[in-house]
């Protein structure tokens, strides 16, 4: 310790040490005593310290900076902080290491300190706090804090003003982080002391989490006594007791007090904690013992350490309230305006300092460990609950500030609130964002730059998907909340982006600079942990107004487009880490397997990454002894749904009273129809609108009256003033303007007010009297639909001689009601809010003299300015008025008070409905920003967003939100209108096919949008090749009903109806546009689409080949009787079907039913060129499909082949009629082998072809039966069809038309029997003699059937013969058929079972022989055709 021997040396050689001899005997008495002692460090420390302290007051600087030096340094080697053994002195002395501190601060001596005192001051002060050996505590470690700000405030010189910043933010943290070790410390212990046999370890992190028995869980403050067992309710479902939960409001913070700090003052005791395990050398000292923490000997070792780490935490808690305390002085008028004014940087550091704790810190006030004990008790509360109460009043008074630099600092203050103590201040941030941040937002008139930096600190909150989750689930799904916090963000923001500013393009270049600029920058205090920005006079300066080339309104703008898809994003990577967590936890393959789809379209490439759900972090932990809630979806969406439930009751009432209070009263809203439940109701929800509420209760009806006179008996105006009673009464309501409803109010407020106030007047007329006066005279006062002469103080006197039963009131008491309402308008805050909103200043009234002198007034004033100078000041009232209601509340009711339950946001579910509420304001700003701007980032982003959009709707299966994007997708991509496409439609277009690609299974009817917009691409493509508009006709331009259209489209999908032909002129489309829609990219993002349809779920192929079909048609009919219509989509059908051939039968039978409506319909169109090309697809469909095995019992077959029989029965055209038969022989010639149950549907055609009055149809649709008869006889019988084939060849016998192949028919079901019986494939074969032909079905299996042998061969021939005979036309035929069904009857009957024989008489002989009986008979006899 060389250097105090030279520090006294020194003293003593000074002219200070000969001129004062105090100083100079005591510096040598301690250097002699050094000398004989041999070492400083034995000698007694106030031997030592005396002739320093003597230095410091002499008047050269050099030894007062020299003493100093040495005292800091003595400081920093802990020799002033350790007690003699043996005390002597007195007992008043106050502890050396105090006295130390207060020497150094009394060096400094305001603004005329010298430069180089002030240096070594804040040095030897720093030395004194960062000793990490013996840390002061109490008085002494404030003192060194107030001194080192002093010295920022009152120094001239700039250098030290920085460094004294920079060391009172190192003290600062470094009190901070004292307390963290210790935190870490005692959860160590916590832990141990859980964890006996070595499971203590995860209930510790429990603990930590969740604040279980933690030693803060009798918590103080807000939650004065035990919570009642109703805060175990579900979160948001309590009952909202008005009376003991008043709102919370900014006003609140005021006086508000959560916690009682009335003992822990700034003037403690200075004590002292040393490091455990220090070796302190012996000396003696003159003076008393230091202070150190005492505490009961019978402690344990953890109860001791529990008792030294409150102090650690008293100072952090003293430390940030008095920086909060210094933070909410009021300004003066010139200190405001003047940045570098002491007021206003004192103002600023405390800011400062306050934002770096929170950002560098957060571990101390979210810790369950970090306690404090109360005055009015010994329980311990949580450091945030004990610090809540400073930080919100600071808030309150700083957050709307009109000063740019305190707004922006506030902002952050705010948002690290937001980031890290939502949980524990739930109620506190919800009244910021009411009354302070959405209201800023709301006002026309407020500046730019707020509402610029409130967006930035929304565009943090919606990067964070955790943060909007709690914001929707802990307000939007609270009852008791003051509004839907997560939606008014949401609207707020959609708001400002839809807001029209009109621009150059040489602004938005200009802006886009700017952009590219700002993001490239480094990240400055904000966002990192680093020191506040220097606050000395040299570098604060007043921001210039410096103009960008762009309206700041523009940078808004932009800054709410990214701000909600940011929102979007974060909402989708929140639902699919979620998707993905819960198909990992229940191991469902499939569902990994779409998951991994989910992932694919995750975009990640700029802040996409999300944070899972189950992270930990600050952020999860709510407030300790604050009830946390369980995440249930279920429940919250329940709670949601009944908040909602009465938002549409009151929107009800507000719209006609009568009708609102019965839904209210048939909810359950109100509890009883009595008066005083509903006058309890209406008075308590500001939702209800003012005037409805007036003119309901001013009815006259008996009812009316009743409910009006139980609303003004809820009202308390004892001990009231008389125009505050009439204020407050007519806040509750807005007056009507008919006189006998006012004359009801007036007698009733009257009334009340006498009984509050019976001393008041001299009886309830004159209270009415006067009421009714001071009405007038507000509206003479203030309307401006007065003219002429206003009202003065003596008409006023004049107008109320005599009211008070025959006697005046005092004309003083009359005059200052006068001047009150003169100055101070009655009306309604909320009429007075919104007209602030709009800029819009309430004028005063006053004649053309009063307008003269307010115009000289005002001449060089920025009124603008004082305008929302006074505005924020109206706000930070308004927040502190809120908070001080609450705080009434709670210590009114503190035992029915229950606690805000926060939830922490686990589930993924949540997104669905947050997306359901919001989306139209999503849509709204990202489709209007879309169409008014040509920026392409712009436009990028508003894509960008419309496809997150799109996402979270599919993976909700949100329908109305899903079809208004898509559609909006498909409108921008302006494909109906070609000439006016530009560069951002084709960003659409590109958007909207990476939609189809990626959320494919999950499109539904929105596929319908997509797949019109990819046929007016293709029409695009052909046309920019050289094709002739006129053979491309739009699809969009035909009236064409939709086949089905699903329930509520139409007002959402795209309209039918673009411009008039004559107003679009194709020519005229842009080269590069034409050029971008043929590009590679273009046409690759189309053929994944179709190709990618083998991927999609069975639900979801359906959905897209229904959609297909749809937009197919509309080609078609666009087409008319064109030689070459449009025929895209419908060979996109026939190309899907080849994609997914391989699908399960189940799903193509699915499939099928579309696509043969489909083709049924197309196959009947007018164009025969249109049912060729149909024609031609089935017929390459069907032989695709022939290709793969049917087996027995199945008919997917039969039911693929229908269309060809539909189209044959309904076509008009004999060429669609050859085709249809041309295609089926081409299918026997070729899948002959493979048919199945086809061969009942193709010999349905040719039955039908049989009745067709075309010889060639006949003869080619008996050719081709003929044909099968003779070569696949046995493949026919076995796969079922005999009874087919025999209809068929009945229905060539009885063409009455062409009697040659009636006859050749007829002989041919003669030949049946015969060749029937010598068929191996018929089982009746076995039965008869006659050698047998060779079998054609070979192994083919044989189709299953429920009918006899003789049902199923002998009775279709034997019936083919009565039908031709009974309903043919012909006589020869007939008569060959008479014989033919006898002989065959002789001939072969005597093996018919008796069974059969019954049949046989009943359906086939009876019948003949009844004809003969009555002719009449004939008409009901049964055909054919309806036998079988």
């Amino acid at each position: 310790m060389v250097f105090v021997v030279t520090a006294l040396e020194t003293i003593a050689a000074s002219k200070d040490a000969r001129k004062r001899k105090p100083l100079g005997d005591a510096t040598q008495r301690a250097l002699s005593t050094i000398k004989s002692e041999g070492d400083p460090t034995q000698t007694n420390p106030e031997i030592l310290f005396l002739p320093l302290r003597l230095a410091t007051e002499a008047s050269a600087v050099a030894t007062v900076t020299v003493a100093l030096g040495c005292i800091g340094k003595l400081i920093s080697y802990s020799y002033f902080s350790v007690p003699s053994e043996t005390q002597t002195g007195s007992p008043q002395a106050p502890p050396l290491i105090e006295r130390a501190i207060d020497t150094i601060c009394d060096c400094f001596q305001g603004e005329a300190t010298p430069v180089e005192v002030q240096l070594q001051i804040i040095k030897s002060l720093l030395a004194a706090i960062l000793n990490d050996k013996i840390i002061v505590h109490g008085a002494g470690l404030l003192k060194a804090v107030r001194q080192t700000y002093n010295i920022f405030l009152l120094s001239k010189s700039s250098a030290n003003q920085q460094i004294a910043q920079g060391t009172l933010t190192q003290m600062i943290a470094t009190v901070f982080e004292r307390v963290k070790v210790r935190l870490a410390m005692k959860e160590t212990r916590v832990i141990a002391s859980k964890s006996p046999l070595g499971n203590g370890v995860a209930n510790g992190s429990d603990a930590h989490l969740n604040g279980i028995d933690s030693p803060n869980l009798a918590e103080d403050g807000d939650r004065d006594g035990e919570i009642p067992d109703s805060a175990s309710l579900a979160a948001g479902d309590r009952p909202v007791e008005k009376e003991n939960q008043p709102k919370i409001t900014l006003q609140s913070f005021e006086n508000r007090k959560s916690f009682d700090d009335d003992r822990i003052r700034d003037n403690e005791p200075t004590m002292v904690t040393r490091v455990k395990k220090t070796r302190v050398p012996p000396r003696s000292a003159s003076g008393t013992d230091i202070p150190v923490i005492s505490v009961n000997q019978d402690l344990s070792e953890g109860e001791y350490e529990d008792e030294e780490d409150e102090f650690f935490i008293k100072d952090a808690f003293l430390v940030f309230r008095a920086m909060c305390k210094l933070s909410t002085k009021q300004l003066r008028v010139e200190e405001a305006v003047d940045i570098k004014s002491q007021g206003m940087r004192s103002k600023l550091l405390s800011l400062h300092i306050i934002h770096n704790i929170l950002h560098n810190q957060a571990a101390v006030f979210v810790s369950p460990f970090a306690t404090i004990r109360s005055s009015n008790t010994a329980e311990p509360t949580t450091f945030v609950q004990a610090i809540k109460q400073y930080l919100c009043l600071s808030m309150s008074r700083n957050g709307a500030s009109s000063v740019t630099r305190v707004f922006e600092v506030s902002c952050e203050i705010f948002w690290l609130m937001l980031k890290h103590l939502r949980g524990m201040l739930k109620k506190e941030i919800e009244v910021f964002l009411k009354e302070i941040y959405l209201a800023i937002l709301d006002k026309r008139a407020a500046p730019v730059f707020q509402k610029q930096y409130i967006m930035t600190i929304l565009g943090r909150l919606s990067a964070d998907p955790r943060a909007l989750v709690e914001i929707y689930l802990n307000y939007d799904c609270d009852r008791t909340a003051l509004d839907n916090m997560y939606q008014r963000v949401i609207e707020h923001i959609s708001r400002i982006s839809s807001t029209p500013v009109p621009i150059t393009a040489l602004q938005q270049s200009n802006y886009q600079e700017q952009h590219v600029k700002s993001s490239k920058g480094n990240s400055d205090w904000q966002n990192r942990g680093i020191l506040p920005p220097s606050l000395s006079t040299a570098t604060l300066h007043s921001t210039p107004e410096v103009d960008q080339g762009f309206p700041p309104e523009l940078a808004l703008k932009q800054q709410s487009l990214e701000c909600l898809v940011e929102t979007l994003r974060s909402m989708v990577n929140w639902a699919q880490q979620g998707i993905a967590d819960s198909a990992v936890k229940f191991g469902d393959p499939q569902s990994r397997n779409s998951v991994e789809d989910l992932r694919e379209s995750l975009d990640t490439r700029e802040n996409g990454v999300a944070a899972s759900p189950h992270v930990h972090s600050l952020e999860l932990q709510a407030a300790p002894g604050t009830p946390i809630a369980d995440d249930d979806p279920e429940e919250l969406e329940r709670v949601k749904r009944r908040k909602r439930a009465l938002d549409v009751a009151i929107r009800r009432f507000n719209e006609k009273p009568k009708r609102g209070l019965k839904v209210l009263l048939s909810e359950g809203f109100i509890k009883s129809d009595s008066p005083k439940d509903i006058a309890t109701f209406l008075i308590s929800h500001d939702q209800l609108d003012k005037k409805a509420l007036g003119e309901f209760l001013g009815e006259g009806e008996a009812e009316n009256i009743t409910f009006m006179h139980a609303f003004v008996d809820s009202m308390d105006f004892a001990k009231t003033r008389f125009v505050d009673a009439l204020r407050r009464f007519l806040q509750s309501f807005r007056l009507p303007g008919e006189a006998q409803k006012i004359d009801r109010f007036m007698l009733k407020f009257a009334e009340r007010y006498i009984t509050g106030n019976p001393n008041a007047f001299a009886n309830a007329d004159t209270a009415y009297v006067l009421a009714y006066s001071v009405i007038m005279l507000n509206t003479d006062q203030h309307s401006v639909k007065m003219k002429g002469r206003r009202m003065t103080p003596e008409d006023f006197i004049k107008n109320n001689r005599g009211i008070n039963d025959s006697a005046d009131l005092p004309d003083d008491y009359l005059r200052g009601i006068y001047d009150e309402i003169a100055h101070n308008e009655i009306v309604l805050d909320t009429e007075r809010e919104i007209a602030a909103n709009l800029g819009m200043a309430s004028q005063p009234a006053g004649g053309f003299t009063t307008n003269i002198s307010q115009v000289l007034a005002t001449v060089g004033r920025d009124l603008q300015r004082e305008a929302f100078a006074q505005a924020s000041e109206e706000m930070a009232n308004k927040t502190e008025q809120r908070f001080k209601s609450l705080l009434k509340a709670q210590r009114r009711g503190a035992s029915n008070t229950v606690l805000a339950k926060y939830i922490p946001a686990t589930s993924f579910k949540h997104v669905g409905p947050m997306f359901e509420v919001t989306w139209m304001s999503f849509l709204t700003a990202l489709s209007g920003q879309a169409q008014e701007s040509n920026d392409l980032e712009t436009i990028k982003l508003c894509m960008e967003g419309q496809r997150l959009a799109i996402r979270i709707a599919c993976l909700f299966d949100l329908e109305n939100p899903r079809q208004a994007f898509v559609a909006s997708l498909a409108r921008f991509t302006n494909l109906y209108n070609l000439s006016e496409m530009k560069a951002k439609n084709i960003e659409a277009l590109k958007i909207l096919l990476e939609v189809a690609q990626h959320e494919g299974n999950l499109l539904k009817e929105s596929w319908r949008d997509i797949l019109t917009c990819i046929s007016q691409l293709d029409r695009f493509q052909l046309i920019s090749t050289g094709v002739n508009e006129e053979a491309v006709p739009d699809v969009l331009r035909i009236h064409v009903q939709p086949r089905g259209p699903p329930p509520g489209r139409r007002s959402l999908q795209v309209p039918n109806r673009p411009p008039n032909r004559s107003s679009i002129s194709v020519a005229n489309y842009r080269s590069e546009i034409a050029e971008e829609s043929r590009s590679a990219e273009m046409i690759r993002g189309v053929d994944r689409i179709f190709t990618n349809t083998a991927n999609l779920s069975g639900d979801a192929i359906v959905h897209f080949v229904k959609a297909l079909t749809q937009v197919s048609w509309q080609e078609i009919q666009s087409s008319g009787q064109s030689d070459s219509p449009r025929t895209y989509s419908l060979q996109k059908l026939v190309e899907i079907s080849g994609y997914n051939m391989t699908r399960v039968r189940f799903e193509w039978t699915n499939i099928w039913q579309v696509l043969g409506e489909h083709f049924n319909q197309v196959g009947c169109h007018s164009n025969t060129n249109v049912v060729y090309f149909a024609l031609n697809s089935l017929r390459q469909l069907s032989m695709r499909f022939m290709e793969i095995e049917e087996l027995p019992g199945f008919k997917f077959q039969k039911d693929f082949l229908k269309p060809f029989k539909h189209i044959m029965s309904n076509a008009t055209q004999v060429q669609v009629k050859d085709m249809v038969l041309q295609c089926l022989n081409q299918m026997i010639q070729a899948r002959g082998q493979n048919i199945r149950s086809g061969w009942r549907t193709m010999f349905g055609v040719f039955t039908v072809a049989a009745r067709e009055p075309y010889e060639n149809i006949v003869n080619l649709a008996f050719n081709n039966v003929t044909d099968v008869y003779n070569s696949r006889f046995g493949v026919v019988i076995s796969q079922g069809a005999f009874a087919d084939l025999i209809v068929c060849l009945t229905e060539f016998s009885k063409n009455m038309k062409f009697q040659k192949k009636s006859l050749q028919a007829i002989e041919t079901l003669k030949a049946s029997v015969p060749k029937m019986l010598r068929t191996p494939e018929c089982p009746l074969s076995t039965r008869s003699t006659v050698a047998k032909d060779a079998p054609q079905a070979g192994s083919l299996p044989r189709q299953p059937s429920r009918q006899t042998q003789e049902e199923q061969y002998w009775f279709p021939v034997l019936f083919a013969f009565h039908d031709v005979l009974m309903t043919g036309e012909d006589l020869e035929v007939r008569s060959r058929a008479l014989n033919y069904l006898f002989d065959t009857l002789i001939k072969y009957g005597r093996d018919f079972p008796q069974d059969f024989w019954d049949t046989l008489w009943r359906q086939l002989l009876y019948p003949i022989f009844m004809v003969l009986k009555s002719k009449s008979e004939m008409s009901k006899v049964l055909n054919h055709e309806e036998l079988s």
